[in-house]
């Protein structure tokens, strides 16, 4: 026995009574995890729909506890990558921004020198996944989108400056990262060439359109945040940053032939993931996004998004016009 909780699909319970019988009186357990309220509402008047969420609302609440968790069995951490979208389900579906607050405070703290947060925090071994350190922007920036509280956000913005200060030190004279060092993880991808354990492809002069593409949407969502709680300088450098980086994206990896754009300035790979990027930084936009984001849905030769990047596909084909797709 123990006083952790365990996860499990069946009990077998296996006895052997020899020449007296046994009576099994009572056999039970007890559901452990957050206490989140159902407070939306789904109906779709289809039987699938109601079961898929009610699924997914039991997995919401079995990988919360005292913070979230990438599930209640095997790791039980609390990634910033799975959190970030874990922070949106709790605030869509009940509202409760307690875990939200907790999660964005845990991971702040979990800064190290060089400016960037741990992958993943409280965690006994510390790891550096820098990309997540750039989904984190884009918490804090949700967070003030569907919660406002100014003094909360305010907290945050020297780790932002932190986060943008590292990634700054890798950036060339374009605006693409070059030699960032660390775990740049993107994405499970298997069996695409490139995809080299959940990293994005380089080319060769070592660039990646889908990191310089979230680095330009981390400093887009920086721009106005710095101008809201922090100074007007810092959101002008933020957003000439910003617009630097997205022309040279433009330049560097779109491929007018095949109207995608391209994971490497090789053009030989593609990607969901980069194409999604373009769409929600607003690099392509209008009849183009919608015609990009169709074909990004339709051609099967592009890496394709695992279950946790469809998060970002998802609201890449809301974005372009796709929301019933």
């Amino acid at each position: 026995n123990t006083l952790s909780y365990r996860t499990f699909r069946y009990v077998q319970v296996s006895i052997r009574t020899k020449d007296e019988p046994l009576t099994i009186e009572d056999f039970s357990n007890v559901f452990t995890g957050y206490p989140f309220k159902f407070n939306a509402k789904l109906q779709a008047n289809d039987a699938t729909l109601d079961k898929i969420m009610e699924i997914g609302w039991r997995t919401a609440r079995s990988c919360a506890v005292e913070t979230y968790m990438d599930c209640p069995y095997y790791e039980q951490l609390q990634y910033i990558g799975d959190g970030r979208i874990q922070a949106m389900v709790s605030l869509y579906n009940s509202g409760d921004d307690r875990l939200v607050r907790n999660a964005i405070s845990q991971m702040d703290h979990s800064r190290i020198a060089e400016g960037i947060t741990l992958s993943r925090h409280p965690s006994f071994s510390p790891q550096q996944i820098p990309t997540f350190s750039l989904w984190y922007v884009g918490m804090v920036y949700d967070y003030w989108m569907y919660r406002g509280d100014s003094a909360f956000v305010t907290d945050k913005m020297q780790g932002i400056r932190d986060v943008l200060w590292f990634f700054s030190k890798y950036q060339q004279k374009d605006g693409t990262l070059k030699g960032t060092p660390y775990w740049m993880f993107t994405d499970w991808v298997e069996n695409r060439p490139g995809w080299d354990g959940g990293t994005a492809p380089y080319g060769k002069d070592g660039s990646s359109s889908v990191l310089d593409l979230q680095l330009l949407w981390a400093l887009q969502l920086a721009s106005p945040l710095e101008m809201k709680f922090g100074t007007a300088a810092n959101a002008a450098i933020y957003k000439s940053k910003a617009d630097q980086l997205q022309n040279t994206v433009k330049k560097k990896y779109w491929n007018d032939a095949k109207k995608l754009f391209a994971d490497t300035d090789d053009k030989d790979v593609y990607s969901q993931h980069a194409n999604a990027l373009a769409i929600l930084t607003n690099t392509i936009t209008g009849n183009d996004a919608n015609a990009l984001a169709r074909r990004m849905l339709s051609d099967n030769s592009l890496a394709p998004a695992s279950i946790y990047f469809k998060y970002y596909l998802h609201l890449a084909c809301v974005k372009a016009g796709l929301g019933n797709d």
